[in-house]
């Protein structure tokens, strides 16, 4: 069910997958590069503009875009990021 339900729900439509994944990526970088640069900017305010941006580049129509910047981020947690960078022995 969930490869047919992938078919027959296209969120995204772009042409060159490659070339969306560079849009994305420099699209971050800036984003960094700006908040380094401009620390009084509120990096969270910025942040969901321009993920509403790109999803809107990316097709998303702008109230479903904008409706999914506004959710909360999920808990990440339990996924122990800290735990893979652990010193042995501590």
């Amino acid at each position: 069910m969930g490869a047919d339900l992938c078919t027959r729900r296209v969120r995204f439509h772009v042409d060159d997958p490659e070339l969306a994944l560079t849009l994305a990526t420099g699209a971050l970088l800036s984003l960094n590069r700006l908040l380094h640069d401009q620390p009084e900017r509120d990096e969270a305010q910025a942040t969901d503009r321009l993920g509403e941006s790109l999803l809107r580049v990316y097709s998303l129509p702008a109230d479903e875009a904008q409706e999914i910047c506004r959710r909360p981020l999920p808990d990440l947690d339990h996924l122990a990021v800290h735990d893979v960078f652990a010193v042995e022995g501590r």
